[in-house]
């Protein structure tokens, strides 16, 4: 008889009605059981099919801001932590158990020597990674949910722990959620701007002429913005996604009333059994107020010549970052240059991908390829180091990343832009973009406002109106 190998049990929930509202409907029924994440997919791109929420992790890593370079290694950590049992026949849903992580940007400094001048004291941990038996996966083309667990795995604690974790999903999703008001509040606060636009015009001006000593190629360059919120996270992340909603979004519970709020458009590494790809966004643009001046806009920003410059360069970039994973001669440009838009910007993405070495695991993939080239620069560690001396504070869980590694061999992440770190009743933001010698600071500086428009809705903030 044969031995019966590890598998994937489900129940199967039909959803009614409007999906990014099922979505929204599942994170207040789930977000307040223990190691709660959700990796949400809303709008309609394609890329937001799916959704995946888990709770009840049986292990958990975290490796806190201050840990020191010489005495962790937090891609072994995360790579033991996905460790697990491997599944067969599961190829139609993204994860089928395995683990759910937060990365923050300061583990450049795990990847390369690079300068560090600022205090980790307060900042966001550098790695949350926590391992789920059980999840809820929404599939939006189907218009199902299945609540799924390991059965069968080999480890007989971890098929116990996914059976309790499922039926209390099950639970969870079945039951009524606390009745919340997500109203529109009526009173904008103003959020602090911890750069100012002079300091922040001076500090571009330091990166261009970085740029014409010929240090560097690319800066991307960023500054933090902070307020208050209201209604708290639930009520944040419902207006955020109802505002700006992107295909790798995602709530993660880092402490008690601590969280990791993304509407990210952008995909920073998908790996599907062996295949790689990567999906770096460089150019923005405001989107327009009627159908005509938003088709202007969009058509302006596909033939700017700096914004395109940008997105070669980083394409460029990625296509290096990549080959040190993938086979030889695998690592190819499938889309040098697309336009997407989303509700409050235009923006132009390439499509790069490779063939994963056999030898190579997801964690090793992402530390070859960290932090993300359109989120530092080029060269990366030249322009990490230019980062670190003009920006305010660490960046920590900004252009840092929120993904998976599942057990049937797949694997998802983003990079956390348009994203938040909430913390009770304020939230923390930054925005910025990608200096080229063809820049010029005041319409950077509009970019940013542009960029900020998706968290200051969720806030709700007040910020300056940029013309078009």
């Amino acid at each position: 008889m044969p031995v019966r190998g590890p598998e994937v049990s489900r129940t199967r929930i039909p959803l009614v009605g409007d999906h990014d509202v099922a979505v929204q409907a599942l994170v207040a029924r789930l977000r307040r059981l223990p190691g709660f994440v959700a990796l949400t997919g809303t709008g309609p791109r394609p890329e937001a099919r799916y959704s995946i929420f888990a709770a009840f992790p049986v292990a958990e890593v975290v490796i806190p801001a201050s840990a020191p370079t010489r005495s962790v290694d937090p891609w072994a950590a995360l790579n033991l932590l996905a460790s697990g049992p491997r599944v067969e026949g599961a190829d139609d849903l993204p994860f089928v158990g395995g683990v759910i992580a937060y990365l923050s940007y300061d583990l450049r400094c795990f990847v390369e020597a690079v300068s560090d001048r600022h205090s980790s004291e307060g900042a966001a941990p550098l790695l949350v990674g926590r391992k789920f038996g059980a999840a809820v996966v929404v599939d939006r083309d189907s218009a199902c949910a299945f609540v799924i667990a390991i059965v069968s795995s080999g480890d007989r604690d971890l098929d116990d722990a996914a059976a309790v974790a499922k039926e209390q999903l099950l639970r969870a999703i079945l039951t009524e959620a606390p009745r919340e008001d997500f109203g529109e509040p009526l009173r904008p606060s103003k959020p602090k701007f911890l750069m100012s636009r002079k300091d922040y015009l001076a500090r571009i001006e330091d990166v261009v002429q970085h740029l014409y000593a010929g240090d560097v190629y690319q800066v991307n360059f960023t500054y933090p913005v902070e307020g208050p919120i209201v209604g708290g996270v639930g009520a944040f992340y419902e207006r955020l996604v109802r505002h700006n909603p992107a295909p790798f979004g995602g709530l993660f519970r880092l402490g008690d009333d601590s969280w990791i709020a993304s509407a990210s458009p952008e995909r920073f590494l998908r790996v599907n059994g062996r295949d790689v790809t990567t999906r770096p966004i460089k150019g923005t643009a405001a989107r327009g107020r009627t159908p005509e001046s938003d088709a202007k806009l969009g058509a302006a920003l596909l033939s700017s010549e700096k914004d395109r410059a940008e997105l070669a360069m980083i394409t460029d970039l990625l296509r290096n970052d990549l080959a040190r994973s993938c086979e030889s001669g695998s690592v190819r440009v499938e889309d040098a240059r697309a336009l997407e838009s989303y509700a409050t910007v235009h923006h132009l993405v390439a499509t790069v991908a490779g063939r994963l070495r056999e030898q190579k695991s997801v964690a090793e993939l992402l530390r070859d390829a960290w932090p993300g080239g359109s989120i530092s620069g080029v060269p990366k560690v030249r322009a990490m180091s230019i980062i670190d001396r003009l920006e305010v504070a660490r960046r920590g869980f900004y252009t840092g990343s929120l993904g998976y590694i599942s057990w049937n061999s797949r694997s998802d992440w983003n990079l956390l832009i348009r994203s938040a770190w909430v913390n009770g009743d304020s939230a923390l933001t930054w925005v910025g973009g990608g200096i080229t010698v063809l820049s010029n600071g005041e319409q950077e500086w509009a970019e940013t406002l542009h960029k900020l428009q998706g968290i200051a809705s969720a806030a709700p903030w007040s910020i300056p109106e940029v013309p078009q």
